[in-house]
């Protein structure tokens, strides 16, 4: 589930990292020196982590959350590229090459990519609150796609996943020692690939369900799905 609560669809606005210049930064969690690492909170996961803390954890609602699902934060290289962590070339992340080269979004996450809550049982096992971003693959499925320039004309107002503003996914695009990029959503509802971490977009957070949660509702924006 993507929040979209409170009439603009975000919780507030952040940097994903308010630094540059290291390969690292695109990691919701990161560890300098470390393609995969988890020892660091981003900027935008320490907003994440205060607003599941003050609005979820000690609610009946977490008693719904699944803690094992995770979220994919894919580190992994396009091919071609070696990672390092301040290249004196721009070196892509495997998003890059899936949606703007192939066209081919995936739900599939190695365990490498995986970011999982303490407790849970597989994945990295290192978020303190089992809350995270959507991935770009995600947005790509729902409708969104990559545009070449800003008006080219490639809009998409009327999928689910549209706010008219610009937010966050946690999707890795490419790195320097200049700037890193992860992909965002723009006002237009397409998929933007010039985005700088330290750049300050919306966040919008993601929760993983219980497969055994019931609903009602048919999932409009008139009858819209409602935890049982």
């Amino acid at each position: 589930m993507i929040y979209h609560g409170a009439g603009d669809g975000k919780i507030g606005t952040s940097a994903f990292k308010s630094d540059y210049g290291r390969t690292e930064y695109v990691g919701l969690k990161y560890t300098i020196g470390s393609q995969y690492g988890t020892d660091i909170n981003s900027n935008i996961y320490n907003e994440l982590d205060a607003w599941y803390t003050n609005n979820v954890a000690n609610t009946n609602y977490a008693s719904y959350i699944d803690i094992n699902a995770g979220f994919c934060g894919d580190r992994d290289m396009a091919n071609g590229y070696s990672w390092s962590s301040q290249p004196s070339n721009s070196i892509n992340y495997a998003a890059y090459e899936r949606l703007y080269i192939n066209k081919s979004p995936v739900f599939i996450c190695s365990t490498n990519n995986l970011y999982t809550y303490t407790s849970s049982t597989k994945g990295n096992k290192s978020l303190s609150s089992p809350i995270g971003l959507i991935t770009a693959d995600e947005v790509a499925y729902a409708g969104g796609v990559y545009y070449e320039t800003y008006n080219s004309g490639i809009e998409n107002s009327s999928f689910y996943l549209y706010t008219g503003s610009e937010y966050w996914t946690m999707s890795p695009l490419r790195a320097s020692s200049v700037e890193s990029y992860v992909i965002a959503v723009t006002d237009k509802g397409t998929l933007h690939f010039g985005y700088g971490v330290s750049s300050v977009k919306d966040i919008r957070p993601v929760i993983n369900l219980k497969s055994t949660t019931q609903f009602t509702g048919s999932g409009t924006s008139s009858d819209p799905y409602t935890v049982v």
